[in-house]
């Protein structure tokens, strides 16, 4: 299987280069799980019953779920300062992310052993309406780091070096976790580096923007306990000036 990867990827000693990888099947197994039982379960996990394993699971399965709130609450978030926020997108940055997406898109159907047309043919896709939606999320993309960008800048928030070095180790343990080679911080390209603090950059400007938002839920403006006549419509404030959003 013959890998060529673009002038623009991230490793400079792959970029511009057709690799092959051969893969050769020495044998065929065929899984058999064991029983699930009171005995078997100690030996595989820190719990020592089946019904602890499975209280276990529950609890983790119940983070998952949270962290998918959570997820969703931040992209709505960001979703609504972006649509609330104008700026001037260059088309020239538009092209840019996509062309670096499409490569992406491309260099990961090459090591499934699949070119792009034939991906487009399986899914019934047209050519010219897959790229129209890549170059709409590429805009979306680059629209909301502009965003993220200024609001950062304005409120001068930084990366710092410890946080840096927090998320290299914290890549680094995972790599470690997934039997993945380790990458030291001399092992990244200016590229890739660069993509690492802006990624850390955007993550520190959003969390800034919940915390403001929470703040600003949480200490609801007071009503007085007499009765008021009623505001019309044009001047009550809207949800999402009382949000903060």
């Amino acid at each position: 299987m013959s890998v060529t990867y673009p002038e623009s990827f991230g490793n400079a000693e792959l970029a511009s280069k057709q690799v092959t990888y051969v893969v050769t099947p020495r044998e065929a197994k065929r899984r058999q799980l064991p029983e699930l039982t009171d005995e078997f379960v100690p030996r595989v996990s820190d719990r020592k019953t089946v019904a602890e394993l499975r209280e276990h699971v529950r609890g983790v399965l119940e983070l998952v779920k949270q962290g998918i709130a959570e997820q969703d609450r931040r992209n709505e978030l960001v979703r609504r300062v972006v649509r609330d926020t104008t700026v001037e997108v260059p088309q020239a940055l538009i092209e840019q992310e996509f062309t670096a997406r499409k490569d992406r898109f491309e260099i990961e159907l090459r090591a499934r052993g699949l070119g792009l047309e034939e991906y487009l043919r399986r899914n019934n896709l047209r050519a010219e309406e897959w790229e129209q939606n890549l170059r709409l999320e590429a805009r979306s993309a680059v629209e909301r780091a502009l965003v993220l960008d200024e609001i950062g800048g304005k409120e001068n928030l930084k990366v710092t070096e410890e946080e840096i070095e927090g998320e290299l180790a914290r890549q680094a343990e995972e790599a470690e976790d997934h039997g993945h080679q380790q990458r030291r911080r001399a092992d990244l390209t200016e590229a890739e580096f660069r993509r690492l603090v802006d990624r850390l950059f955007h993550r520190k400007v959003i969390s800034y923007l919940i915390e403001k938002a929470e703040i600003v839920s949480a200490q609801p403006t007071e009503r007085p306990e007499v009765a008021e006549e009623p505001l019309p419509a044009e001047a009550k404030p809207s949800a999402e000036a009382e949000s903060g959003g």
